[in-house]
């Protein structure tokens, strides 16, 4: 249920709750009033509010997923490629984007985790493997980069 609404504030989360009661309840009174052989012209110019009201929060989710996944594969291509100044910059403003929504599910927090570790941004990449791990115990690939991330650089003794 986490995921569902990750990355959506607290407005968009109400906005699609909200819209999604007052789509139910239009169905029911249209449905009353087919019954009963009443207009149904007063309730069909309501129908485009909840529309609307579900739409917005859907639009914001399938951008944030979008973002998410941009990271992933941004993080990946300058792993396989630093020098690429480009897709430096790339990551870093996609990064900078996706932290400024509430993030709830933990394979969130290690997507931007993996990402800030590959920009060099350990204190925050260790952030949000530790928020990964606090939301879900089990990732085992979280726990990994955080190993990778407590340990010494390479040159330096301990």
């Amino acid at each position: 249920m986490t995921t569902l609404f990750d990355g959506l504030h607290g407005y968009e989360i109400a906005l699609f709750v909200l819209g999604a009661i007052l789509f139910l309840a239009l169905t029911f009174g249209l449905v009353y009033s087919i019954i009963n052989k009443r207009s149904i012209a007063a309730l069909a110019v309501f129908f485009p509010f909840p529309i609307i009201m579900i739409g917005f929060p859907a639009v914001s989710k399938i951008r944030f997923d979008r973002g998410v996944i941009e990271i992933e594969k941004t993080a990946e291509v300058l792993a396989q490629n630093p020098t690429d100044t480009q897709a430096r910059e790339h990551l870093e403003r996609a990064v900078a984007e996706i932290e400024q929504r509430p993030i709830t599910a933990g394979t969130t927090h290690l997507a931007i985790a993996r990402a800030q570790a590959i920009l060099g941004q350990r204190e925050k990449a260790l952030a949000n493997v530790h928020s990964a791990l606090r939301i879900n115990p089990n990732l085992a690939e979280a726990a990994r980069l955080r190993e990778t991330l407590l340990a010494p650089p390479a040159g330096r003794p301990q």
